[in-house]
């Protein structure tokens, strides 16, 4: 089985409150890397017409090709995002999303919490994120920053001035390295019939897949027909459930 891991950068921060649109857009398909736009000298956020091409080929993998869609925190964020920028997709999106492999859902359907790309990537690869590039600093590389105080800071960090064609070119490929990250993720818990990761205390957690199970028995639509994990020892409401996580596309 194949996987082919599928990662956005947006141009500002999941928290913000405020309407999200893919800045770029990372597919790790048959060893390469597919990335909208294809120029990291087009600025601003993706233009329609290379959201539409990314969503062909994502389609074209769904229906046509036998390999697997595979995410991480993709049900409630990435795709949740490509639907609202391009609405007439929707209802194939919608299709999609149940059809495949949320990395973290897997998580949080079994244990209740999410964990990051990073900290699974470091125990089960022994990779990190490319450079060590902070997500949250994503939207301002790509798009520059109207604080120069704060250009400057981004600059100190990545030698690279925010906003330039150099920046973007690194967000092109830091946007596919989490896509490649994703599908070596998935190709690794398939072989091995278990998720492992870092917690923020330094120590390696994990658990096994449901027995007789692999990685694409456990798509999101196969997810969301399990009972909610135990959740009572939590001392705060739960960051993500299945149910949150899906109601976008019951909306």
């Amino acid at each position: 089985m194949e996987y082919c891991g599928f990662d956005i950068e947006v141009d500002g921060l999941a928290d913000s409150g405020m309407e999200l649109s893919p800045t770029c857009i990372g597919l790790w398909k048959g060893g390469a890397a597919l990335c909208w736009p294809e120029s990291p000298a087009i600025g601003g956020v993706l233009d329609y017409d290379g959201a539409v091409l990314c969503l062909r080929e994502l389609w074209k993998i769904h229906k046509d090709e036998g390999r697997t869609l595979v995410s991480f925190n993709g049900t409630s964020f990435d795709w949740a995002i490509l639907a609202s920028y391009v609405p007439e997709w929707k209802d194939r999106i919608i299709e999609m999303v149940w059809d495949h492999v949320d990395l973290m859902l897997i998580v949080v359907a079994q244990k209740g919490f999410p964990v990051s790309l990073n900290a699974m990537a470091q125990a089960m690869l022994g990779e990190t994120k490319l450079d060590g590039i902070k997500g949250e600093h994503a939207p301002e590389m790509w798009l520059g920053s109207l604080e120069p105080s704060r250009e400057s800071e981004l600059f100190a960090l990545y030698n690279l001035l925010p906003g330039s064609g150099q920046a973007r070119a690194l967000m092109l490929r830091y946007v596919a390295s989490d896509a490649r990250l994703t599908a070596k993720l998935a190709a690794m818990i398939d072989q091995t019939k278990q998720i492992t990761w870092i917690t923020q205390k330094g120590r390696y957690s994990s658990f096994p897949l449901f027995i007789g199970r692999d990685i694409t028995s456990l798509r999101v639509s196969e997810l969301s027909k399990l009972p909610a994990p135990d959740t009572s020892w939590m001392t705060r409401a739960p960051m993500v459930t299945l149910e949150s996580a899906t109601a976008w596309m019951r909306g």
